[in-house]
């Protein structure tokens, strides 16, 4: 679970930040401004994927991270509206995860992908049951902690109420 004062302090950072911030912990985690041109390719087609189903992108960086250390994101969210997060990884990590956070700090989604199995995008589809700050949490591993890995973050919302019964399952 996130240290309540670790989280409060982001989504505090947040509020005076804008709706969108990545935020870094030490050299752990920076963002780049070239990228992976493989990595660009895929987020650009997953964008226009879900762009013809009428999402629209919130956030898209790529992102140079180490192995094992989190990239926390801090995002507001609106109450009813579809969210899908994506995170695109090394193709050299074992493994990626994604997980969601409300303001109140309760695991709202989870999503892990063991790359050799089923590749390296993850999404995540989350519905808000309120507008406020949600804290995104986006994590790669390899067998060689602290190796420097590349990735791409991006978060869609498609406006309106899902059909579904199940909010997290748009």
């Amino acid at each position: 679970m996130i240290c309540s004062t670790f989280g409060r302090n982001l989504l505090m950072a947040a509020l005076l930040a804008g709706s969108a911030t990545v935020v870094a912990q030490g050299n752990a985690i920076k963002n780049f401004r070239s990228g992976d041109p493989a990595l660009r390719k895929q987020a650009d087609s997953l964008r226009n994927r879900y762009a013809d189903n009428g999402y629209t992108l919130v956030e898209g960086i790529p992102v140079t991270m180490k192995s094992d250390s989190q990239l926390p994101v801090i995002v507001n969210l609106t109450r009813g509206d579809w969210y899908q997060v994506i995170f695109i990884g090394d193709k050299r990590s074992r493994a990626s995860e994604i997980s969601l956070f409300d303001f109140d700090e309760h695991k709202v989604a989870y999503k892990r992908n063991l790359i050799s199995q089923d590749g390296n995008v993850i999404s995540c589809s989350y519905v808000p049951q309120g507008s406020e700050y949600h804290l995104i949490r986006t994590m790669q591993s390899t067998k060689h902690p602290g190796r420097t890995l590349h990735g791409w973050f991006m978060l869609l919302q498609r406006a309106g109420r899902p059909t579904t019964r199940d909010p997290h399952r748009p």
